[in-house]
Formats: C-alpha cells, sequence, structure tokens
C-alpha cells in the first residue's frame, strides 16, 4: 500500500494524476522525441515514472494470466498486433497511434469513403475468434450513406485486405447501378459473378 501511495505522490508532483495508461504512452512518446540533452530534470523524472508504470502493469498482467491458468481458465489478452500476436496495453498504445499500424486501407470513391483499420482491442467478445481489424463506409461530402451501417470486423490481415476491396467493389457496384441490391457486392447488372 506504501509504494502505491509513493507512486500516485511522484503522477501528482509530475502533474499526471488526471491522465489514464494511453495517454501516459502518448506524453512519453513526445518527450522522448526531444533530445536527451535539451530535456529537463521533470521530462527525465516522467519518462521514469511512465517507464515504471509499464514494467508494472506488465508485471500484474504476467500475474492474472498465471493465475487464470492455476484456476484452469484459458487467458486471452484483449490486445493483439496486425498479425494475432497478443500484447499488452503498452504495446498496444504504442503502435495504435502510428498510422503505419492503423490504416489497412482508405479509398474515396464518388463521396464514399471506404476506411479499414487495424484496432488491436478484440472485437470478439463472445465469440471464439479475434477481430482486430474493421472496414467501415462513410461519407466524406455531406450527403445521405445508404452503408451508414456497414460495418466489417475480421481476425487477419489478409481477410481485412480482402474485407476492404470487397466493401471497394461494393460502393463501386452501387455507383454504376443504383438499383443494386446492396446485401450481395459481388451481384453485377443482376447477376453473380
Amino acid at each position: 500500500m506504501k509504494k502505491k501511495q509513493e507512486r500516485m505522490k511522484i503522477k501528482d508532483n509530475l502533474g499526471l494524476l488526471n491522465m489514464d495508461d494511453v495517454n501516459l504512452i502518448k506524453l512519453r512518446k513526445e518527450l522522448l522525441e526531444i533530445p536527451e540533452d535539451k530535456r529537463n530534470q521533470d521530462d527525465k523524472d516522467t519518462i521514469e515514472y511512465i517507464n515504471m508504470q509499464e514494467a508494472n502493469m506488465k508485471k500484474h498482467q504476467e500475474m492474472q494470466a498465471e493465475r487464470l491458468v492455476i484456476a484452469g481458465i484459458e487467458y486471452k489478452s484483449s490486445y493483439y498486433d496486425p498479425w494475432g500476436n497478443p500484447i499488452d496495453l503498452w504495446t498496444w498504445s504504442n503502435y495504435s497511434f502510428d498510422p503505419e499500424w492503423k490504416r489497412i486501407g482508405e479509398d474515396i470513391i464518388d463521396g464514399y469513403l471506404i476506411s479499414t483499420v487495424w484496432l488491436g482491442l478484440n472485437h470478439g467478445w463472445f465469440q471464439n475468434k479475434i477481430l482486430i481489424f474493421e472496414t467501415m463506409i462513410f461519407r466524406d461530402d455531406g450527403k445521405d450513406n445508404i452503408f451508414q451501417d456497414y460495418q466489417e470486423r475480421y481476425s487477419t490481415l489478409d481477410e481485412a485486405r480482402n474485407g476492404h476491396l470487397a466493401a471497394k467493389f461494393m460502393v463501386m457496384n452501387y455507383i454504376g447501378n443504383k438499383e443494386h441490391d446492396v446485401s450481395n457486392p459481388f451481384k453485377i447488372n443482376g447477376e453473380n459473378s
């Protein structure tokens, strides 16, 4: 209990008391971009504190996973990298702000924005698989969006890339044929291809 109080005091002294873990990671990333010889003592203390928090979080997650295994419960991570490997919150936070990791596909076709992203956070809560990618279709011109409820989630990077292409074809097909049945993205002029 005393260690926790000491950490809270340090966090308060550094002005970090109201920051959640994700924002702490963002802050550390910003501070690490400052050349080391230009960092003041508060910057150095903040980086050290955040590193300590990360180590504590990882240790806590490892202990939690061990307890579940001992109890005979399969441990499933909440966070996964784009290749489906379990990662911790801190690693996910570092990657989730990086557009190179985040954006799988983005296309604008006749005012429709087709976006496929890596979520990293498993959205397959009640399913027997991880769902860490998502495709959605938006309008970027303010007009009504016939696809406003379109949302597909995927387990693998390949599925996400293929799902992005399917959404693209669905939009292109709709634009080319306003009578299009949007339930089948591969139906062209009334025939399945």
